[in-house]
């Protein structure tokens, strides 16, 4: 089959079962979605047409006509009657030959004048037509009908009972007539003289008026609304007369007509009213609906109180999560990136296509909606975006690579493109046949439980973008990504790292999905509390198929989860405008699993594949690497510091070496070569780490193997350059001071190779800095060397302090990027000159510690002090 290992017979589960609830989903979806019971319907530009045709017959249509359009349905019956009857009875009663029909789904048309199409609220009409064309409702504006005079004559006559005929006397007087009744209708200055010119000319025309003085008889008003009626859905019904009232608001008079359908429809009598100008024309006719018991919601706004704190909490341990993966420098910014940009660029896409589809990119339009506002609005929630799933996507990545890295191997072959490999076709095919079982087990629980519906929400993709295929595809994806790294990549991956307890992953899962999933897909399940459940359920499961797949599986088969609810309205409804992305979202899915066979059959192993290991991790290994040398050059570094110091009379000696957190070179020791004799040596090796500390240890050894045999510091340390030159690495150099103190003549030869200046006080205060000739060990041939470097021998009397250091003490550096220096060195020892020589040395790095401050330490501090004192070591 087309597994990676031998079990075969649970990929053969997984294929069969996929294809099982594939099946049984849109083999019974017809039966449970209230759109199953549209059996006429026209194309979308058929409506329009049609209802454009039948307002254009009633002479108040306008030339540059503009729709917006949108499905729709009366939900509130729909729910009604689900509720009343259930789901299995609702769709019997609907069917039923003998039930009177009813359209529960409708088209929402709006109407604009072409200059105000992009200014919102400016609307002239709004029209209900029936997915087979006929208008159900009507409504226009009252400015609208004082700006566009709609008349009609037929119904002026009938309501009049004129006779016409066709003399040029008779066109005027019709003309003064319909003159007059405009200025009737607009409620002109002088109504009285209006209403008195109607009369005249009406009888003129052999109208006969009642005798209460009224123009129109009621009986003819009611055959003018029976007229426009005729043009509608409600033809096919009779109705009651029920009241009849002459109004004026909003600058028009017009009779208000209200009408009871005589047969019930569904279990409710249709009502109706009429709004007819007298003019002749059709101000509105507006469904009324009173006698459903709509279902509510309950816990609604405890739900959204639930989410919106869960959303915060969320937010709030996502931004620290990401600040500690940061500090710790886990973050792998190459995938984090690749998604971000891809997340940024659809959210981007998909906003600007539901902007599209309202407008038209004319010269007009741009200086009506402001264009470049709505772009930079737009690049703005791109970006925004961008961020939001860089920051998710790194957390994940990082979270998923400490505690179940194998999760991301069909991804990182994906991402960096190798993609005919059987992991890779592995995770395509699964993810078809995961959405399959998914999409059938979400069948089975509706049908399962008692009393559940789905609610008639109509949400045609068509009506929310322009190429609404691509648009759904791209959000559908960018849902599925979001889910999957939030849930599964980091709080599912987190949870199992802290409990080691896979099965707390569907738990987790299922919770997600009961909060969050209608946000991505909608699912109308209702009541609310089995949507809860079924939700959870569908969560668990998709959690549970985690344990054994990966990402890339998980987020294919979410995406084609969500899209087969999305694309429902292209296979449910004849006619449909989202027919084309059903068959694109469908040759997508066969394509997928055609291309995963093919990688299975014909791509590489995944033993054969390359591992992807994250730049943080290799760097983290690098510093694994210097920590591991830290903690050996630290330890020989202690190792060759004197562990004791010999006592010589007459002279106090104290040393100290304080490494910084990268050990360097430094080095210093003493020497006994017998009574009252000692050899000293301060040093530092350029470079650090282990290397440093191993050029250390070889000088070491070559002091304490030459020092007794070799009496003149000069000598020695040629001797000490020949060898380091010899054996060290070139360009690596060692500054050095070596000297042999005799304590009874209290008197220090020693030469500088290169070295910091030794600093002496006497101990009158006096300061000296002895800047003798030295050239570095290493870095001349021995003919230089001995030329370059002298001997120098410092007389100690009673007092002096003589102080060895590196460069560790004055290149200590502060915040402010200064020097410690040499005068403040000098400055520190003169004022404490006459204390122990332990004293002086503490005093010192006390001092460069407080002028360092928070500064980092980069360099180590060494430092020994002489002192000549006879009271010390008698």
């Amino acid at each position: 089959m087309f597994s990676e290992s031998n079990n075969h017979f649970r990929d053969l589960l997984l294929l069969v079962a996929g294809c099982i609830g594939a099946f049984w989903f849109y083999y019974s979806y017809p039966d449970l979605d209230p759109m199953g019971t549209i059996e006429k319907s026209v194309s979308k530009e058929s409506v329009l047409s049609k209802s454009d045709s039948v307002i254009t017959s009633w002479q108040i249509y306008s030339n540059d006509i503009v729709h917006k359009s949108e499905m729709e349905s009366y939900r509130g019956v729909i729910d009604s009657l689900q509720h009343k009857f259930g789901k299995t009875g609702f769709k019997n009663l609907v069917r039923n030959p003998e039930t009177k029909s009813f359209p529960l789904f409708f088209w929402k048309i709006d109407h604009y004048l072409k200059e105000d199409f992009y200014n919102e609220g400016n609307r002239f009409s709004n029209a209900l037509v029936t997915p087979a064309g006929e208008i159900i409702s009507y409504s226009m504006r009252s400015d609208a009908i004082r700006n566009l005079q709609p008349y009609n004559n037929s119904v002026i006559r009938d309501a009049l009972g004129l006779r016409f005929e066709t003399t040029v006397e008779n066109r005027v007087i019709q003309d003064s007539l319909l003159t007059e009744l405009l200025r009737f209708q607009n409620m002109g200055e002088d109504d009285y003289r209006s209403y008195s010119q109607i009369q005249k000319f009406a009888q003129k025309l052999g109208a006969v008026l009642p005798e209460d003085g009224e123009v129109f008889m009621q009986d003819e008003i009611w055959k003018g609304a029976s007229e426009y009626l005729g043009d509608t859905y409600w033809k096919k019904y009779t109705f009651r007369r029920d009241s009849l009232a002459f109004q004026q608001e909003q600058g028009l008079r017009y009779v208000r007509l209200f009408l009871t359908a005589e047969d019930s429809v569904l279990g409710f009598l249709p009502k109706l009213q009429v709004d007819l100008l007298p003019a002749g024309g059709i101000k509105a006719i507006s469904l009324n609906i009173t006698d459903i018991d709509i279902p509510s919601r309950p816990y609604s706004d405890l739900m959204d109180v639930v989410i919106q704190f869960t959303f915060l909490c969320a937010g709030i341990w996502l931004i620290s999560i990401f600040y500690l993966r940061i500090k710790a420098k886990a973050i792998d910014t190459q995938p984090a990136f690749i998604i971000s940009v891809l997340a940024g660029f659809m959210f981007s896409a998909t906003q600007f296509l539901r902007f599209a589809n309202d407008v038209e990119f004319t010269a007009e339009a741009i200086k009506s909606i402001s264009l470049p506002d709505r772009f930079f609005i737009i690049g703005i929630l791109g970006a925004v975006s961008a961020v939001v799933f860089f920051v998710l996507t790194s957390i994940s990545d990082s979270v998923t690579r400490q505690h179940w890295p194998e999760k991301l191997k069909a991804w990182d072959l994906a991402r960096r493109g190798f993609f005919k490999n059987k992991p890779v076709g592995r995770s395509i095919v699964i993810s078809i046949f995961i959405a399959g079982i998914l999409t059938g087990l979400w069948a089975v629980l509706i049908q399962l439980f008692p009393g559940t519906h789905i609610t008639a929400d109509v949400r045609l993709q068509s009506s929310n973008f322009a190429f609404p295929s691509v648009a759904t595809l791209m959000e559908n994806l960018l849902g599925s990504l979001l889910v999957v790294i939030s849930t599964l990549m980091i709080l599912g991956n987190q949870l199992y790292a802290v409990t080691k307890v896979k099965w707390i992953i569907p738990m987790l899962s299922g919770f997600i999905f009961a909060l969050f999933l209608e946000f991505f897909v909608s699912l109308n399940v209702h009541p609310f509390n089995y949507s809860l459940i079924i939700n959870f359920i569908i969560g668990a499961a998709f959690g549970a198929f985690y344990i054994k797949h990966g990402f890339l599986t998980m987020v294919l088969s979410l995406f084609i989860f969500i899209g087969v609810f999305t694309t429902r309205a292209g296979w449910m409804m004849p006619n449909s405008p989202d027919a084309n992305l059903l068959y694109i979202f469908s040759a997508l899915v066969f394509s997928m699993l055609l291309l995963g066979f093919y990688f299975i059959a014909k791509g590489s192993e995944k033993k054969d594949l390359p591992d992807y290991v994250p730049t943080y991790i290799e760097d983290q290994a690098k510093e694994q690497r210097l920590d591991q040398e830290l903690e050996i050059a630290q330890a020989v570094q202690k190792t060759f510091l004197p562990s004791r110091v010999e006592k010589l009379t007459g002279i106090d000696i104290a040393g100290i070496c304080e490494p910084a957190q990268e050990t360097g070179g430094d080095y210093y020791d003493m020497i006994s070569l017998g009574k009252n004799r000692m050899a000293i040596a301060i040093g530092d090796v350029s470079g650090k780490g282990i290397q440093a500390a191993f050029y250390m240890t070889f000088v070491k050894g070559v002091l304490h193997s030459l020092s007794a045999l070799i009496l003149s510091p000069l000598e020695l340390l040629n001797q000490l350059n020949r060898l380091f030159k010899e054996n060290a690495t070139r360009g690596t150099f060692v500054s050095m001071i070596y000297g042999i103190l005799e304590a009874d003549k209290r008197e220090l030869t020693f030469a500088r190779a290169g070295h910091n200046p030794m600093l002496v006080v006497r101990a009158n205060g006096d300061a000296e800095w002895l800047m003798t000739k030295g050239i570095g060990v290493g870095v001349a041939n021995s003919l230089l060397f001995m030329k370059g470097t002298e001997e120098y021998t410092l007389k100690l009397n009673e007092g002096d302090v003589a102080v060895l250091y590196t460069d560790g003490i004055t290149e200590m550096m502060n915040i402010s990027n200064q020097f410690y220096g040499e005068d403040r060195l000098e400055k520190v020892v003169k004022g404490v000159r006459k204390g122990a020589s332990s004293s002086i040395l503490n005093i010192i790095i006390s001092d460069v510690k407080e002028f360092k401050g928070v500064a980092k330490q980069h360099d180590d501090m060494t430092l020994v002090v002489i002192k000549a004192d006879s009271s010390v070591n008698k």
